[in-house]
C-alpha cells in the first residue's frame, strides 16, 4: 500500500505524516461544524460533535468509501 501524500501549501505534495493527519484532523474542528444535536460547542472539548467533519477529512486524506 502506497503512503497517503496531500499537497502542501505551495503546491508540492509530501507524504502525510500522522503529526500532519491530526493536525489536518484537529483543524477542522470548531462550533460551525459541530453537530447541532450536540451544541453548544467548547474549545475545553474541541472533539464534540465532530464525527462528521472528521470522516470527511478522513475521507478527503485517505479516500474510501462513506456508508
Amino acid at each position: 500500500m502506497a503512503m497517503a501524500s496531500v499537497p502542501d501549501r505551495a503546491g508540492a505534495s509530501e507524504p502525510l505524516t500522522l503529526v500532519r493527519f491530526e493536525g489536518a484532523v484537529r483543524a477542522s474542528w470548531d462550533a460551525e461544524t459541530c453537530d447541532p444535536v450536540d451544541l453548544p460547542w467548547s474549545p475545553d472539548n474541541p472533539s464534540r460533535g465532530q464525527c462528521g467533519v472528521t470522516a470527511l477529512v478522513v475521507n478527503d486524506l485517505l479516500g474510501g468509501d462513506l456508508v
